[in-house]
């Protein structure tokens, strides 16, 4: 949460959602609407990514200031554009998912209590998980095709590698030294980031015309 200027906090996503001061509503991606966001989490990480690259602020250092929040910021950007597309075609055509496919695209899990009575709750799902799992449940809804993210390839690798290195740097443990971020370690996973959004629009055009869009404007890295 971050404080407000009159010492109530502002909500931050749905973890402080109900809790917010007064005078803020949560900012929802409908009210910006969802290609909005969409692109402006590009930008945003593509922004800082060229920032850490060339600012004088690492001088000759390999990283690690901006290069953190650049490795962490581009991670977050492919999660939101992956959620971003899942609202998208759910809103173009919802009768084309199951029940289980908008549960997981929303992130909730169903439950049955011991007295029979049915709960929802967030689900934690993992990363690879995720970046497998939505390509397929659009492509199959959307397109009606078949697809499945091979992650075997060097790219899927370096995906993997820097989100491991993204989550070192946000979980660092008590009394050890913060993980470094270092420009070729930030440029390898954003090429891999890239690779990955490249892969989708191959697979599923369709379904991914708009990644197909915002690659046009991906930098020379």
């Amino acid at each position: 949460t971050i404080p407000g200027y009159d010492h109530h906090e502002v909500a931050v996503g749905h973890r402080t959602f109900g809790k917010r001061g007064p005078k803020r509503l949560p900012a929802m991606m409908g009210d910006s609407g969802l290609l909005e966001v969409g692109i402006g989490e590009w930008r945003d990480s593509i922004l800082l990514i060229l920032l850490a690259l060339s600012h004088g602020c690492e001088g000759d250092s390999q990283g690690s200031m901006f290069t953190r929040a650049a490795l962490v910021v581009l991670y977050a950007m492919l999660d939101a554009e992956l959620s971003v597309m899942a609202q998208w075609r759910m809103a173009q055509r919802m009768d084309a998912f199951r029940e289980a496919e908008i549960l997981f695209l929303n992130e909730w899990a169903s439950g049955v209590g011991h007295d029979g009575e049915l709960s929802l709750s967030e689900d934690h799902q993992s990363f690879k998980k995720r970046i497998k799992a939505i390509p397929a449940i659009l492509s199959r809804c959307v397109e009606g095709k078949e697809v499945n993210v091979d992650l075997g390839r060097q790219w899927g690798k370096d995906l993997i590698d820097g989100k491991a290195l993204r989550d070192a740097v946000m979980h660092s443990e008590f009394d050890q030294p913060l993980a470094r971020v270092s420009k070729q370690e930030l440029i390898r996973s954003a090429k891999a980031v890239f690779a990955y959004f490249e892969e989708l629009v191959a697979k599923s055009p369709v379904t991914f015309e708009y990644l197909s869009i915002v690659l046009k404007a991906k930098p020379t890295l």
